[in-house]
């Protein structure tokens, strides 16, 4: 794995990681309230957990895609020939 993918992953891991701190700091909150309050985290939380579920899913499904498109970039930027040498014009007198 090159430098990229490794960012790009953990980037994906923190974004996880701060995502599920933050559901948890409000479901903590929701529940200290009680009642019908509750009921209503129990919801969100639920909700917000098939959201992760998707997400991973989605991830699952593009990180591959990713690697193998950057793969195949990879071989076809070294089978492409060195760029020409630009030489720079002499300044001119003014």
């Amino acid at each position: 794995m090159d430098g990229d993918t490794i960012a790009f992953m953990k980037g994906v891991i923190s974004f996880v990681l701060v995502a599920v701190t933050g559901m948890s700091a409000y479901w903590m909150r929701l529940r200290a309230r009680g009642g019908d309050e509750t009921r209503l985290l129990r919801e969100d939380v639920d909700r917000l957990g098939n959201e992760v579920v998707e997400l991973r899913r989605a991830l699952e499904i593009e990180l591959p895609e990713s690697q193998q498109r950057l793969d195949f970039l990879e071989r076809h930027i070294s089978q492409l020939p060195p760029p020409a040498r630009i030489e720079r014009p002499e300044p001119t007198p003014v």
